[in-house]
């Protein structure tokens, strides 16, 4: 019975082990004090999204998102009307993403 303890508790710590956290930083100066969503993409043929995370950009333009995942998967930065395509990979741990200002 011991043994079966012990394998079970193997097994939860390194099914926890597989769930990597990711985590995407930006920086977007114009558009200080506004909301960025991070989406998932949920159906490609319809392009419906759901919202995985929503961050308020400091007044220095920064943001950041921490997700956990354990497939890779298409995902959409929303900023007012701006938008980026990121690719995120439980293999990846750091993403930095930059909405330039536009000249």
């Amino acid at each position: 019975m011991r043994q079966i303890n012990i394998l079970l508790l193997v097994f939860f710590m390194c099914s926890f082990q597989l769930r990597a956290q990711q985590s995407i930083e930006g920086y977007a100066p114009k558009h200080t004090n506004k909301t960025a969503k991070l989406n998932r993409i949920v159906d490609f043929s319809t392009y419906r999204m759901e919202v995985i995370e929503k961050n308020t950009i400091d007044s220095l333009g920064s943001f950041s998102f921490n997700i956990n995942t354990e497939k890779a998967f298409l995902s959409v930065i929303e900023i007012d009307n701006e938008c980026g395509y990121l690719y995120v990979d439980p293999s990846t741990k750091k993403y930095n993403v930059l909405f330039p200002e536009k000249r």
